[in-house]
């Protein structure tokens, strides 16, 4: 492991790290117990602390900022819960990211520990909450992508948080209309089942009906098991009290859950729907010596507009994903880089947080209740008819016109 990583090294992300599985989650470790963690804020000004406690983050696990999700652990991590901080933004009180502290004995320890982690008067301490670590592998595979306040996942067992920052917090959501999502009491609110939406299938006696099947024929199975067997099957997870699986071959292979959980940061990917899935384990790679250097000097290579994009496809291909976001890098290095043109965006970028904040980790329009879809509409009928209801319902009339039409000519591909 190396504990000090040059400058361009910590830009480009890639440097010898540590690795440690714990309670079943592959964990990097970045920046071990008494090692020296430095870099430069938004301001400009340089700053440095030691590390009381391993810091890293957790495979397969993706946060607000598409990133892994950041992990400090305890002494013991094996033992105790865990203690999910919303981080907050400095400049602006708006939520930041999650920091997981894994394995502490209490909200104090957890709030005591995170707080040595960062410079003397570090004010992005959010809201605190405890849960088990059962709880935690549940949120962890609940959606792939984490993008809002663990406080709005569950609102149980939150700490009372620093003053100051609650003002602040709550004074940008009230100048946004909004509600603070925050309770400060550590008491149960009462709706604690209806609060937690990470919760498993189980049937009224107990006894769980979601199971992991792979449906293949003779033929193929035959086949995988001259080849050595099944690198990375496809898996249905289905309520088997409602539902069967058996389009794809007459034997049904039901897969133990370590393979589905996202939680273990060893299976391909866990999809709402229907997916095309990869083929191949995913494979983990390290720079060599001067790696991370050369991988800095490259980011710095192309225009400041692709650099995020260039040190994004090098994380990703480091990771054993597509590389695909490296391809101005390797035209530039071609002599073949296409000239960027700024094009204004269509939607003021408001617009786009607020979407966010309504579609919130589910990716489909069909996966919100109505009361979100009717929101997301309601934004759409304000940008695109200023907000003039008639003239949004004369326009769908004149799409199913338009459609109408097309069936009656037998152009049936398109709808408008």
């Amino acid at each position: 492991m190396d504990v000090n990583p040059t400058d361009a090294q910590k830009d480009a992300g890639n440097y010898r790290k540590g690795h440690v599985r714990i309670d079943g989650f592959d964990i990097t470790i970045e920046n071990p117990k008494g090692s020296g963690r430095s870099g430069t804020d938004a301001g400009g000004n340089r700053w440095s602390v030691t590390m009381n406690n391993d810091y890293g983050y957790i495979r397969g696990t993706e946060g607000v900022d598409g990133d892994h999700i950041d992990v400090f652990l305890s002494d013991n991590p094996s033992q105790g819960n865990v203690y999910i901080v919303d981080q907050i933004d400095t400049e602006t009180g708006k939520f930041d990211e999650h920091k997981v502290m894994y394995g502490f004995a209490s909200m104090d320890e957890a709030t005591s520990a995170y707080l040595s982690n960062y410079s003397p008067g570090w004010q992005g301490l959010g809201a605190i909450s405890e849960i088990s670590k059962e709880e935690f592998k549940r949120w962890i595979s609940s959606s792939h992508r984490k993008t809002k306040p663990f406080v709005e996942y569950r609102s149980v067992k939150v700490s009372s948080v620093d003053d100051s920052n609650l003002d602040r917090m709550q004074g940008q959501t009230e100048r946004e209309g909004g509600e603070l999502p925050i309770q400060t009491s550590q008491e149960p609110t009462g709706n604690e089942s209806d609060a937690i939406r990470f919760r498993e299938v189980e049937e009224k006696d107990g006894s769980k009906s979601l199971v992991g099947l792979h449906n293949i024929s003779e033929d193929k199975l035959r086949k995988a098991l001259r080849l050595g067997g099944l690198a990375n099957p496809s898996a249905a997870v289905i309520d088997i009290s409602k539902q069967t699986h058996e389009g794809y071959g007459e034997i049904s292979l039901v897969l133990p859950s370590s393979m589905i959980d996202k939680h273990t940061g060893r299976n391909a990917g866990t999809w709402s729907q229907d997916a095309w899935t990869p083929v191949y384990p995913t494979i983990e790679r390290q720079f060599g010596e001067n790696g991370g250097d050369r991988a800095s000097e490259d980011i710095m290579s192309v225009p400041k507009e692709m650099q995020n994009e260039t040190r994004k496809g090098i994380n990703a291909w480091m990771d054993g994903r597509s590389g695909r976001q490296l391809s101005y890098l390797y035209l530039q290095e071609q002599g073949k880089a296409p000239e960027l043109v700024k094009v204004e965006a269509k939607y003021p970028e408001k617009l786009h947080r607020e979407v966010k904040s309504i579609m919130g980790d589910n990716s489909s329009l069909y996966e919100l209740d109505n009361g979100k879809q009717m929101a997301l509409l309601d934004l759409y009928i304000g940008e695109e008819f200023s907000g003039d209801q008639k003239a949004y319902e004369a326009s769908i009339q004149e799409k199913i016109q338009r459609m109408e039409e097309k069936i009656k000519k037998g152009i049936i591909r398109s709808l408008w």
